[in-house]
């Protein structure tokens, strides 16, 4: 690549004695337990496979510090000394097996004998045994146990074997939308624990033929990922948000992929974007390293140019760079890492935004241009956000039910915006008067289009004014997928961000508010993707009824009117670790619900969170005094990516591959009832899975309440007994929890657990990791019913159980005592169920207490 007009773009492979330590010690889903048709036989007995990563030059590299999954060293010559970028050769990765890792086993038809129907389609889950890695001296191979796929009639099929064991389900074009490059969080300057995440691999059966049971197979992985390095001197002292990669086809021209979603599937994208969390302020001069994985396309076409953005807390930086061809003409490879060297002479320049004033406010606006004149509207040719009149017209028509002259209804059309965005940021005069942000959508009249913020940004500040009919309030308000005319539009906002403080504030008491930076309120087949929030998100004033607060979204779910394929979608969305989301200074009466999460408040009926990052500081409501006689129920949950998340019979909800590194605080108010939690307050869902907890849960105190229950991953984790015959026989599986977990005291209910606080779920617990210390408050024994335990508080439901495959760190304490699986693994139990972990009857193998 090329700087545009200024100098030479180093985009050169590395090498030699980098390694890739790869440890996904948390990324792995459930077997599906066999299908139920007569042609797919039970699930098989248990076996031992071995496994090959691919072959490099070099030595292997060890695993690094706590927590650190990839290290890719530094390449030199024979002497020792660093080798010049400039004549580094194009090795490949070398990677090494690590305890609890897992890899996924999808079995498939096999085609030359149409024995086996496609329905029947089954997975796998293998494990390493007994927490080892490599055999013997050689790290790039292992023993991995797991529960064999037979078939009736020893019926052959083909298989794929992934690695990290990270999607769900059996559907293989599900399956590769779980292996995205989206959702990318970089923990500090040069860190590479999130590449481990990223390194995808996949081995087939395809070269060697059928199989009739995986004794037989023979697992030689390849890798499916590539890796760049951004190495750039700051060009001011600022702390790093985000780093965001954007291809700019060529106008008018039908351009190939530049990169894929996802490892193994088809689906392009031009951007992909880099969140940085638990980041220092750099000063001017100092080099940034950023590490980014992608599976990478055509980078090398005609005319092809990327915009490289620096986003920081202070200001924004981008430039242009061109694609170019690699020197020996291969192209870019997949196993490799790419430097990208930005010189020290290379002064990023400030994006001039859009600033957005109240003359402007006040106006009718100007109608946007399409991207190409005269052709349709569409995904490809969008109406561009260029200018501050270009966004008031799209707020004022989208509120008031407008049209193009070309009779596009506003509220459906494509958009793009063009640059950057100021509201209330330095460019307003000295001593003026922040404006009122006007949301684009009410709930009369949704925003039912598509918006596409191409990596830009909005900062300064959004801020309601006191009218209650700002109740839905975000850059978007209300966002849903009304049928209109029997079309049946379905709305999404991509690849926007947000570093602007929220603020909203209503002075009178509204039956339902939300509030998040991105949207308020999502109903229908609305999706939200690769969208980011770094600023100070507060809900003041009145809270309503029921207020729902999120560092993205306040509220997204689908109503009771729901159509069959109906599903609201938040997908690889970010905050960083300077975000904050909660409430200030609100207002609360008895009987009202708060939720408050760092990604959404609430997710309800048939709503998907997956590949999400919290870094935000999350925090509910602390109410000292109230009305304590009232029979009304005070309900608050807070979790690091949903306060609450909750299926009924109108749709399916599920969440997966997401983590939370943001501390999180539960609310208070007296007699009322709390569920805090590191990923979800309160869980009711029928998958959870992939799941990782790292920030401190604490239940905080200030009042005398009724319940508190408090988890590293889970508040409150529920499912109606009976459902589980038909969502499924696992409530949570492949949940990790990394963060110290605090109790809280309650009159009737005091339940803390280092995975979930109180388990009402009717179904199994499998493969989940606790690595937290366990506290409860001080004189919390006077609960009427109280549990603190390891993993689970209290078991609370005759069916609740939690497998013998689920492990503890040794380090872990409970109550400050060291944890012990029979002792204080499950703090209580009530219903019937017990506190000792139970048999898995899904063949998972797990030591109890792995390291």
């Amino acid at each position: 690549m090329n700087m545009k007009h200024t100098h030479r773009l180093a985009l050169l492979a590395l090498v030699g004695g980098m390694a890739l330590a790869t440890a996904c010690t948390d990324d792995a889903v459930v077997p599906d337990g066999g299908n139920p048709k007569t042609d797919a036989a039970p699930v098989g007995r248990s076996i031992t496979l071995r496994a090959s990563l691919p072959d490099a030059v070099g030595t292997p590299a060890s695993v690094g510090g706590a927590g650190t999954r990839t290290v890719l060293s530094e390449p030199t010559n024979p002497d020792g000394s660093t080798i010049d970028p400039a004549n580094l050769p194009g090795n490949p990765l070398k990677s090494i097996w690590a305890p609890r890792d897992a890899i996924l086993i999808l079995a498939k038809e096999a085609a030359t004998t149409g024995v086996l129907p496609f329905d029947a389609t089954r997975t796998a889950v293998f494990t390493t045994t007994d927490g080892s890695s490599g055999l013997g001296a050689d790290p790039t191979k292992a023993v991995f146990t797991g529960a064999d796929i037979t078939y009736t009639d020893d019926a052959p099929y083909y298989f794929d074997a992934y690695y990290p064991a990270k999607a769900t389900g059996t559907d293989p074009a599900t399956l590769n939308d779980g292996f995205s490059y989206a959702g990318q969080v970089q923990r500090g300057n040069g860190d590479m624990r999130h590449l481990g995440d990223f390194d995808y691999m996949r081995a087939t059966s395809s070269s060697s033929g059928s199989i009739t049971s995986l004794a037989d197979a023979d697992l030689k992985f390849i890798r499916a990922s590539a890796f760049f390095r951004f190495v750039i001197t700051m060009p001011a002292a600022d702390t790093p948000v985000s780093l965001n990669l954007t291809a700019v086809p060529p106008a008018n021209s039908q351009a190939l992929p530049v990169f894929f979603k996802n490892a193994f599937g088809s689906e392009a994208t031009n951007s992909i974007t880099l969140a940085f969390s638990d980041m220092t302020k750099l000063s001017f001069g100092q080099q940034l390293v950023a590490y980014l994985a992608l599976r990478p396309g055509d980078l090398a076409a005609t005319g092809l140019y990327f915009t490289l953005t620096l986003a920081c807390a202070d200001a924004t930086y981008s430039c242009e760079v061109k694609g170019c061809s690699m020197p020996d003409g291969v192209g870019y490879m997949a196993g490799k890492v790419y430097d990208v060297a930005i010189d020290s002479d290379w002064h990023l320049t400030q994006s001039t935004p859009i600033v957005y004033t109240s003359s402007v406010a006040l106006g009718s606006g100007s109608e946007p241009v399409l991207l190409k004149t005269g052709a349709p509207n569409s995904a490809d040719n969008p109406y561009q956000i260029m200018f501050a009149s270009n966004l008031r017209w799209l707020v004022k028509n989208v509120n008031e039910g407008g049209s193009f002259d070309n009779s596009d209804l506003a509220a459906t059309a494509y958009y793009r915006l063009m640059r950057d965005i100021e509201i209330n940021g330095p460019s307003l005069p000295s001593g003026g008067n922040p404006i009122d942000w006007m949301p684009i959508g009410t709930a009369g009249r949704p925003f039912r289009g598509h918006f596409d913020g191409a990596g830009h940004i909005i900062t300064g500040l959004l801020r309601s004014s006191s009218d209650p009919n700002f109740g839905f309030f975000g850059f978007f308000g209300c966002v849903s997928s009304v049928v209109v005319s029997g079309s049946s539009p379905l709305p999404d906002i991509r690849n926007l961000t947000v570093m602007a403080d929220v603020e909203s504030n209503i002075s009178s008491l509204r039956d339902q508010r939300y509030v998040g930076s991105i949207v308020g309120y999502t109903t229908g087949s609305a999706t939200l993707d690769n969208c980011h929030f770094g600023g100070h998100l507060t809900a003041k004033g009145t809270a309503g009824v029921k207020s729902y607060v999120g560092g993205i979204a306040g509220a997204v779910g689908v109503s009771n009117e729901r159509r069959s394929d109906d599903v609201s979608l938040i997908t690889d969305c970010t905050t960083t670790s300077a975000a904050t989301v909660g409430v200030d200074g609100i207002s609360i009466s008895v009987g009202n619900w708060v939720y408050v999460g760092g990604i959404a408040g609430e997710c309800i009926n048939a709503a998907t969170v997956s590949g999400c990052t919290n870094g935000a500081t999350v925090s509910g409501p602390i109410i000292t005094s109230g009305d304590t006689q009232s029979e009304k129920i005070t309900s608050f949950c807070t979790g690091g990516i949903a306060g609450y998340m909750k299926e009924t019979s109108v749709g399916t909800g599920s969440i997966y591959r997401c983590t939370n590194n943001g501390a999180v605080t539960g609310g208070v108010y007296p007699n009322g009832i709390t569920s805090t939690g590191g990923i979800a307050g309160y869980l009711n869902t029928t998958s959870a899975s992939d799941l990782t907890n790292r920030g401190a849960v604490v239940a905080a105190t200030g009042a005398e309440i009724r319940s508190c229950k408090t988890g590293g991953i889970v508040g409150h984790l529920f499912m109606f007994g009976g459902m589980e015959s038909t969502v499924g026989p696992v409530s949570l599986i492949y949940a990790t929890n990394e963060g110290p977990v605090s109790g809280g005291a309650a009159t009737q209910m005091s339940y803390t657990g280092g995975i979930v606080g109180d388990n009402s779920d009717a179904r199994a617990i499998h493969l989940c990791h606790n690595a937290g210390n366990v506290q409860s408050a001080s004189g919390n024994n006077n609960a009427q019913y109280f549990g603190i335990g390891a993993w689970i508080g209290c078991n609370n439901t005759a069916t609740s159980a939690l497998y013998d495959c689920c492990t503890l760190a040794p380090s872990v304490t409970v109550d400050g005592a060291p944890a012990d699986p029979q002792t204080n693994g499950i703090g209580t139990a009530i219903a019937g169920s017990s506190t000792q972990p139970q048999p898995c009857m899904e063949g998972h193998k797990g030591d109890v207490r792995m390291p």
